[in-house]
């Protein structure tokens, strides 16, 4: 990412990690980011890594609690739009939720969650109905806004006809 000009920052616990990614080549002379000391799940550092103004996250750690609690901080508190988490053991999970902002990605991550790494529950927020029907018939479970949306007003509706 920085060799193709993005601002990119690197955060990591341990202050000697940069020495030695740079003793492997890893982290090269080249490299024209920033270096910050600390834990990825502290706002504080995150805040002086500016998270702020970024437009991408990546967790990367050693552990997949702090990659999902550092990308939940950076989604769900600092609104980052790209964010990314590497979690080692993804059949550790019993439970699988899709809700992008497109139909099609859901249902892309929904398929690799049950069919890749067999997680037990799989739902995926489709907008299109027609789309939502043809899933649940090859077993994908989905939700659609579009279709509850219309049954709640439908509800409605005939509560306040029958009064």
């Amino acid at each position: 990412m920085d060799k193709a000009g993005h601002e990119v920052v690197i955060v990591d616990r341990d202050p000697n990690a940069f020495s030695r990614a740079a003793t492997r080549g890893v982290l090269t002379r080249e490299f024209k980011g920033d270096q910050v000391v600390g834990n990825g799940t502290d706002v504080d550092v995150l805040r002086r890594a500016g998270i702020g103004g970024a437009d991408g996250f990546v967790a990367v750690t050693e552990g997949d609690n702090r990659n999902i609690m550092a990308s939940q901080i950076a989604k769900d508190v600092y609104k980052v739009p790209h964010v990314v988490a590497r979690i080692y053991d993804p059949e550790r999970a019993d439970g699988f939720v899709a809700v992008t902002e497109g139909d099609n990605r859901n249902i892309m991550a929904s398929q690799i969650a049950k069919d890749v790494y067999k997680v037990p529950h799989v739902v995926a927020r489709i907008y299109d109905p027609e789309r939502a029907e043809a899933y649940e018939k090859i077993g994908l479970h989905t939700i659609c806004p579009t279709i509850e949306g219309a049954r709640h007003i439908e509800k409605v509706l005939l509560e306040r006809e029958s009064r």
